[in-house]
């Protein structure tokens, strides 16, 4: 028997195309490469990372990233409707711009702005990946304040919406008052 670790990117619409990416993560090269033979009935990009456990570690700092540039984007729209400016018109200027990234340009327009909230990745999992990727960190000693922030964000965005919500609809819960 042999273990590998096999996390996907690319949510629903990757998964029902088998366009995913995966991260396989084994101490076992030849039970990773019949894994992959498998695994590439799902996925289309496959990316061996190392020994048992570092495609989870890659998987959680990906949607860490994710996650930063959701939450920037979020704060930034709701900065930019408090000072007037049109969210959607704000987004048309970004995505022409350097701001631009998958959640400006997919995330926010079709779901937050449009409250469609149907990504299909759970808010559950995000703010688990997200403190994965902090709790990372600091176990290794990393230097890394925004992973904690964002960690303590994503907790309170699963607290007020709960895990099965979808994760784009984060932002909902950052525009309640913090009494």
């Amino acid at each position: 028997m042999a273990l590998i670790d096999a996390p996907v990117s690319g949510a629903v619409p990757r998964a029902e195309t088998a366009t995913l990416t995966i991260m396989v993560g084994s101490d076992d090269s030849a039970a990773a490469e019949w894994a992959k033979l498998v695994l590439s009935l799902m996925g289309n990009r496959l990316f061996e990372t190392g020994g048992l456990g570092t495609g989870h570690a890659m998987k959680a700092l990906n949607n860490f990233i994710a996650a930063a540039g959701y939450t920037a984007a979020a704060e930034a729209l709701a900065i930019g409707s408090r000072f007037g400016l049109d969210p959607a018109r704000m987004l048309e200027i970004i995505n022409l711009s350097t701001g631009r990234n998958f959640n400006t340009e997919v995330v926010m327009k079709e779901h937050l702005l449009d409250g469609k909230f149907a990504t299909g990745f759970a808010l559950g999992l995000m703010a688990k990946d997200v403190k994965t990727a902090a709790d990372l960190g600091r176990a290794l000693g990393v230097d890394a304040p925004i992973s904690a922030l964002l960690s303590q964000r994503w907790a309170l965005a699963l607290e007020r919406l709960g895990p099965t919500r979808d994760f784009s609809a984060a932002a909902l819960s950052w525009n309640e008052t913090d009494d």
